[in-house]
């Protein structure tokens, strides 16, 4: 008789941004992290097969998405693969200290009846800030398995091992109501399987689907998307996935009420700190001291002392005179003129405005900023100013590129790509360049035009 292999279990591995799914999928696939993609910068899926713990399994890394419904470009790799049903066991990866936004995504996501295992992953992070959770319970809530791991460490990766050989298919009836018409409509045609998966997407205005109803199936598409639109007109919302996502974040926050809290005896200064940035009545002053120590910072010591500094003690007695000792040799004026003119040379205006004012101001702005990021305060002010920034169209998100855009507005026009939608980014586009056209360079026009730093004198 024969012996039969089977084929090894497909894990698709989903999850928001920056949940550490990256670092999960090297373990999983017996590589240390950093040998893959860095985390939060995967953009292709990917495959490998790997025995992990002695069981043959493939295991597949997706680019993170805030949520299966979204209608913006970013995550469409994503949501075209999870529409193909290529896999067998969906391992939701979750962020531990930050656990609703995933939780919405594990709601979201029973839509496809695949077998999943939730996975808690920072729980090294979620200690130390003092969020602390109850597995059993919320297992129960979401009837399926859920393991609390430390990926970088690679601590509970021998439990979730174990409940890999006995995922389930959660019985989360989150959507029930609204598929009941799509449903009777799907029995009528005799349409099962994964095939009455892709018209629950469909349904739900998921566009990545849509081209994957082929045959007898794609007739009923007109059926199925003006049912949608008909149903989605009704609800508060008026549209199906807007309403869709609305559900899954409404019983996330009562799931993570339950299920999650937060010992705030353990969260300490910094914890502390972060919570205050974020409400009004001290953020705000949070915000104007930041504001202020980078005038001083940016303005008082890069744009008056390091630039004095460099004007009086290194160009002015040392790198001016040494090039117009080196150019006294060549015999033509013209060219002479073209380096080393007291206007207009390459030499003592062009190096000079380059290396001697702009990059010290640009210098200690992008520190200043690094700092800021590195401390964890930018995603605390968008936040903050998110109710400041809707009436522009741009969500809280939209203070980084205009903050960018007062040193240098080519990478503030870059930074705009952290923004969710086209719309957003165009707005902010537009407001970079009408609104705040490189402040910063008012330095170096002020110092043409006679101010108060003095210009080198040859």
């Amino acid at each position: 008789m024969a012996h039969t292999t089977l084929p090894p279990q497909r894990i698709l591995l989903l999850g928001n941004h920056q949940v550490g799914k990256s670092i999960l999928y090297s373990r999983l696939a017996g590589q240390e992290p950093g040998e893959t993609d860095l985390s939060g910068s995967t953009l292709l899926v990917t495959r490998t097969r790997t025995e992990f713990h002695g069981t043959p399994m493939e295991v597949i890394d997706t680019p993170g998405i805030n949520t299966l419904f979204s209608q913006d470009h970013e995550g469409w790799l994503t949501r075209e693969f999870i529409a193909r049903g290529d896999y067998d066991t969906i391992v939701v990866v979750m962020d531990h200290k930050n656990p609703k936004r995933s939780t919405a995504l594990f709601l979201q996501l029973t839509l496809l009846q695949k077998p999943m295992v939730c996975v808690l992953n920072m729980s090294d992070e979620a200690a130390r800030v003092g969020v602390r959770s109850d597995l059993k319970a919320l297992s129960s809530r979401l009837s399926v398995p859920v393991v609390s791991t430390t990926a970088l460490t690679g601590e509970g990766l021998d439990e979730l091992a174990t409940e890999l050989q006995r995922p389930r298919v959660p019985q989360v009836n989150l959507y029930d109501k609204y598929l009941t018409e799509v449903d009777e409509l799907l029995e009528a045609r005799q349409i099962t399987g994964w095939d009455r998966v892709i018209c629950h997407l469909v349904f739900a205005r998921i566009n990545e689907a849509r081209d994957l109803l082929t045959g007898s199936l794609h007739e009923i598409l007109p059926e199925i998307e003006t049912l949608g639109i008909a149903m989605g007109k009704n609800t508060p919302m008026q549209r199906m996935d807007l309403t869709m996502t609305d559900a899954a974040f409404t019983a996330a926050t009562r799931i993570t009420r339950e299920t999650f809290w937060e010992s705030r005896k353990e969260v300490g200064l910094s914890g502390r700190i972060g919570r205050w940035s974020m409400q009004p009545s001290t953020g705000i002053p949070i915000a104007l001291l930041a504001l202020t120590l980078m005038y001083f910072w940016v303005g008082k010591f890069g744009a008056s002392f390091v630039v004095d500094f460099l004007d009086k003690q290194v160009f002015g007695p040392h790198v001016i005179p040494w090039f117009t000792w080196l150019f006294h040799f060549i015999p033509w004026p013209f060219v002479r003129d073209a380096f080393m003119d007291k206007d207009f040379g390459m030499i003592t205006t062009g190096l000079f405005l380059a290396l001697g004012i702009v990059l010290p101001v640009l210098f200690t702005y992008y520190m200043f900023v690094g700092f800021l990021e590195d401390m964890g305060y930018f995603p605390r002010l968008s936040v903050l100013m998110d109710k400041v920034m809707r009436p522009v169209g741009l969500s809280g998100r939209g203070v980084m590129p205009l903050l960018m855009g007062f040193s240098c507005i080519t990478m503030a026009i870059v930074t705009t790509r952290v923004l969710k939608s086209r719309k957003e980014r165009i707005i902010a586009t537009l407001l970079l360049i009408l609104g705040v056209p490189v402040l910063l360079c008012w330095r170096p026009c002020s110092l043409s035009s006679g101010s108060s730093i003095s210009r080198p004198r040859f």
